[in-house]
């Protein structure tokens, strides 16, 4: 019995620790979009980047790849 209660421990805390890796993915997903839509009105400020809605520069790809990276 007490062999089955660890299992049952262990799988509980690898759950817990899935779900804290697929929050921190998400996360990180957002930080990476918040931080190209920051460096993309910098660019516009400046004069430097696109000033038409929709003419990035695929920031949002750069949020799904640094996501993917993250994945366990």
């Amino acid at each position: 019995m007490h062999d089955q209660r660890n299992l049952t421990q262990d799988d509980v805390l690898r759950a817990q620790i899935a779900m804290a890796n697929r929050l921190i993915a998400e996360q990180s997903a957002t930080i990476a979009r918040a931080h190209s839509v920051i460096e993309r009105a910098m660019e516009t400020l400046r004069g430097e980047g696109p000033t038409r809605p929709g003419a990035s520069d695929g920031g949002g790809d750069r949020a799904a790849e640094y996501s993917a990276r993250c994945q366990p």
